[in-house]
């Protein structure tokens, strides 16, 4: 295919409109909301109308010198992928989109004010999920709005990638190129892993999945710069701190609402006011102001939620991952077999309990 020109509105039509035709075959393949699933419609496809390869992007020499270094660096991490992590070696990450806004899309995710499980939004193929994405932020805070109305806790946040599960390829966007190198290699580590296994209804296994398939595969593509390893495990360790005060609290707010005493409410938001607490301790320990996620909003059910849901799994695919002996063919291959269990099945096989 010749080379895409700038104007990206002068070439490529026809191969958007069979994308498009597509895409609405597989979201509209069972009971839909239509105005919901059009704007994922027109969402993808501006994605794909700003997009060109990034050898095309490299040779415009208006890019700036950052981002140039990020491009350059973004296309050895995808051949790492492939040659060390043995993850898809496809098209994905090879062409470069400029979306002009913050995030490539905004999620939601409501729960009930006494339950940690998220409300469900399940679209055909992938399954249900713990939340619902939007390509633009206005949509988003009305469908959240619609949700809090019912009664339910709401979070709206920005996320900078997804992933399209391998259907299509995914590109670069402008939404995560600014992250430092390593951050950028997990989150690229991280989507090819969904490419890679993806099971039916099964977040956590997913998520999870993904998140240590980053991790791991950051270390190894560090392991020669002791320097950069060493601030990125920095980091690491900061989220893992953050991850185990969430996961604390969390506990522990399951276990009053399995109990449901009277006073549930008030003992909530006491727990609730000493995590935000401990959060911003951490916070400042690494010398940032508090704000975010954490602090922008109400803290409430669905950020505990979404913690569990990225990381529950992640020392379960550590052993494994040493039990393969840090092959990564043969760790896949075992990922496979657990993937193809019953629900039961997997989380026993993760678990440590039979597999």
């Amino acid at each position: 295919m010749p080379p895409r020109p700038r104007d990206p509105r002068v070439a490529g039509k026809a191969p958007m409109k069979r994308a498009c035709a597509g895409l609405l075959l597989l979201l509209l393949g069972g009971c839909a909301n239509l105005g919901y699933y059009g704007q994922s419609v027109r969402g993808q496809l501006y994605l794909w109308w700003r997009a060109a390869p990034v050898e095309q992007v490299l040779a415009d020499p208006e890019v700036s010198a950052p981002l140039r270094a990020r491009l350059q660096s973004s296309q050895a991490i995808r051949d790492f992928a492939v040659s060390h992590l043995d993850l898809p070696d496809n098209r994905s990450y090879r062409r470069y989109a400029d979306l002009q806004r913050p995030f490539a899309v905004w999620n939601v995710i409501a729960t009930p004010p006494d339950s940690l499980t998220p409300h469900p939004f399940c679209p055909p193929l992938v399954g249900c999920l713990p939340y619902q994405g939007f390509f633009s932020e206005a949509e988003a805070l009305r469908r959240a709005d619609a949700l809090r109305a019912e009664g339910l806790e709401t979070i709206t946040y920005g996320v900078a990638a997804y992933s399209t599960l391998g259907w299509f390829a995914d590109p670069l966007l402008n939404t995560f190129m600014g992250l430092p190198e390593p951050e950028l290699a997990g989150l690229i580590f991280h989507e090819l892993t969904h490419q890679q296994v993806f099971v039916k209804d099964d977040v956590a296994f997913n998520e999870s999945l993904a998140s240590f398939v980053e991790a791991q595969g950051i270390r190894e593509w560090l392991g020669t710069r002791p320097e950069e390893l060493a601030a990125w495990q920095t980091r690491r360790a900061r989220g893992d701190r953050l991850r185990g005060l969430v996961l604390a609290a969390r506990d522990e707010l399951a276990a009053l609402y399995a109990a449901h005493p009277a006073d549930w409410a008030a003992r909530k938001a006491m727990r609730l006011a000493r995590l935000r607490e401990d959060l911003a301790a951490l916070w400042r320990e690494a010398g940032a102001e508090p704000r975010g996620l954490w602090f922008d909003t109400p803290l409430g059910n669905p950020q505990l939620t979404l913690v569990a849901t990225y990381h529950a799994w992640e020392p379960a695919w550590q052993r494994l991952f040493v039990a393969s002996k840090q092959d990564w063919p043969a760790f896949w291959q075992a990922v496979r077999e657990i993937a193809q269990r019953s629900s039961a099945g997997r989380e026993a096989c993760l678990r440590g309990e039979s597999c």
